[in-house]
């Protein structure tokens, strides 16, 4: 599925390149037909209104004075020609060219009936070559307002044909070459992108493998319980055990639906103002019965009240992952110290342990989504590996920094920097 990506994005780069370079050349040559074209058509009234005026001073002399000229023309030029008639026959001819291309033009303008001031197009084949032309023609009036003649002027068009053949030739060479290069560009840039998806596809897979994984487990437990229930009439200890079950799955249940809402942009903070200390003296007080009962020492270094801003809410679960994070992993007789320190517009929350540590290969992962160290599946552990990943996303949604510092046997430090809105 992610090569299938791959090449829809492969795909799609080098169309898109390709249509914009065949935007680009083909406005460019469009500009410039158009520019020689109107340069040639100004040129060649220009020049019709200039023969007319010598073909009327040349008649009251006299048409029999007039003098034939036949010469060759330079077909890579773009060359005028003049045709003076009167009646059917040619008086005067300028710049013309070979006798079988002249004898062919002179029939065509004999045979055909062209309007004044009209500008025509006009092809002729001689000796193999094809010819373009352009072609104008005005009458001749005498004094009575008779007409006597007729004056054609011709631009000789086929150097700009040859020379348009030959750009559109080099444009498909130059598209052809751009396109290939589009492709290795768009396959590039689309390999980085699909990396990143491939990741992120990857990441995801895992998560609902061990999210099944964390379900099933707890639900087959549930069931062999009640298969003993089933079995015994009076059996506290079971119910118990099936209580603490239930209470793992509602845990779950609940930071998936959390982390669900993140992935969707759905997690929204309810900002409020109270008392921090107050709150995290709440969460330290929930976890008493549990620092009796693992002997653990709890320094606290908070001053006595600090009023913040934030979604309270998702600050006491913060609290609670960190903290519960610190005993879970500390083992009997040790220390835990707890952090509140305001540092000018910045309000920093650091919790320390004694307990086992984090391996350095293992601290880059330790937020990555059921990760646990050495991928321990030991449900001794009760870490379901969604705690700290909860926490990052908490953090960040209030624009902060979650940083951790650890060694094995020696225990860890996790710093919160949050900012304070109420200070600025």
């Amino acid at each position: 599925m992610i090569e299938k990506i791959k090449r829809k994005l492969v795909h799609k780069y080098t169309a898109v390149i390709t249509s914009m370079l065949l935007i680009v050349f083909g406005g460019c040559y469009y500009m410039y037909r158009q520019m020689v074209a109107k340069s040639i058509n100004d040129t060649l009234n220009d020049y019709l209104r200039e023969e007319v005026r010598e073909a009327e001073e040349a008649l009251n002399i006299g048409p029999n004075k007039i003098q034939l000229n036949l010469d060759d023309a330079d077909i890579n030029a773009i060359n005028h020609f003049t045709f003076w008639f009167m009646g059917d026959k040619i008086i005067s001819s300028q710049e013309t060219i070979n006798k079988d291309l002249f004898e062919k033009l002179k029939q065509r303008m004999l045979s055909k009936n062209y309007q004044e001031d009209t500008i025509y197009y006009e092809n002729v084949k001689s000796h193999k070559v094809k010819w373009y032309f352009k072609l104008m023609m005005k009458r001749l009036y005498d004094e009575h307002g008779k007409a006597v003649g007729k004056v054609f002027v011709l631009a000789n068009n086929t150097p700009m044909k040859h020379s348009s053949k030959q750009y559109v030739v080099l444009i498909l060479v130059v598209i052809s070459v751009l396109t290939g290069l589009a492709y290795l560009v768009g396959n590039y840039f689309a390999g980085r992108a699909v990396k990143q998806i491939n990741i992120m596809f990857e990441k995801q897979k895992r998560f609902v493998s061990d999210a099944s994984h964390e379900l099933r487990t707890p639900l087959s437990v549930l069931l062999a319980y009640v298969e003993l229930l089933e079995k015994q009439k009076n059996s506290p200890e079971i119910t118990e055990e099936m209580k603490n079950e239930i209470l793992g799955m509602s845990k779950l249940t609940s930071n998936l639906l959390e982390l669900a809402r993140s992935d969707n942009n759905r997690l929204t903070l309810e900002y409020e103002q109270f008392d921090l200390v107050a709150k995290t003296g709440q969460v330290i007080k929930n976890f008493s019965s549990i620092f009796s009962q693992k002997r653990l020492s709890v320094a606290i270094d908070m001053p006595r009240r600090l009023d913040f801003y934030a979604d309270a809410g998702m600050i006491k679960q913060l609290l609670y992952i960190l903290i519960d994070n610190a005993v879970k992993y500390t083992p009997e007789n040790k220390k835990i110290s707890i952090s509140i320190i305001p540092e000018g517009k910045k309000i920093k929350i650091i919790i320390c342990d004694e307990g086992i540590g984090i391996a350095e290969k293992d601290l880059k992962h330790i937020f990555e989504r059921f990760y646990r160290a050495e991928k321990s599946r030991n449900r001794n552990n009760e870490g379901l590996g969604l705690g700290l990943s909860l926490a990052e996303i908490i953090v960040k949604e209030h624009k902060g920094s979650i940083e951790v510092k650890s060694e094995l046997g020696k225990g860890s430090c996790f710093t919160v920097t949050l900012p304070d809105s109420l200070t600025t």
